[in-house]
């Protein structure tokens, strides 16, 4: 952690090489930071990197829309459930009309939104949101590719944790 926070402090007094080098850096210091428990920090730091994505990119892009989706993921650790909640729907609606339901940006916040669902015991939601996530990934990776074997995976274990142990394999419900 400490390494990271000397390394942003040097990419903040020098030019980028590449634009968003530096909101990289502050986005696996905040991830590593709410690990250590630390949320505030992290928080703080992922509003600046979101307002830095913002700026550079414009509040659409999907490198902005995964930083607000890892901003989420900070909100739901320190307990900020329903902000987070709101949060990754918002991220999903837009990413979904923006850039449609099946890129890498809705993939990537629904897969956030169905965790917080699902720490949250709502199996119904987060069967949805993975079905939805199902359809997504495997539309690039084949049947076969390996996100695909995970979400079905992923959702096998929430149909066995809800209780639907006849359908916890299988393709998604229609």
């Amino acid at each position: 952690i400490h390494a990271l926070r000397e390394l942003d402090g040097l990419l903040a007094q020098t030019p980028q090489r590449s634009v968003g080098d530096r909101q990289l850096i502050q986005q696996e210091l905040a991830s590593l930071l709410g690990e250590a428990g630390k949320g505030d920090d992290a928080e703080a730091l992922l509003r600046e990197v979101v307002e830095a994505n913002e700026q550079i990119y414009g509040p659409k892009h999907p490198l902005t829309i995964s930083s607000k989706v890892d901003q989420g993921r900070a909100l739901a650790r320190h307990g900020k459930t329903e902000a987070a909640r709101r949060l990754l729907t918002a991220m999903v609606d837009l990413a979904e009309q923006e850039y449609g339901p099946n890129a890498e940006a809705t993939a990537f916040a629904l897969t956030n939104l169905a965790a917080i669902e699902y720490a949250d015991g709502r199996y119904d939601a987060t069967i949805a949101l993975l079905e939805r996530t199902l359809r997504s990934v495997a539309s690039h990776d084949g049947p076969q590719g390996p996100r695909t074997l995970l979400m079905l995976q992923n959702l096998a274990r929430v149909r066995i944790d809800a209780g639907e142990i006849a359908r916890g394999v299988g393709s998604p419900r229609s």
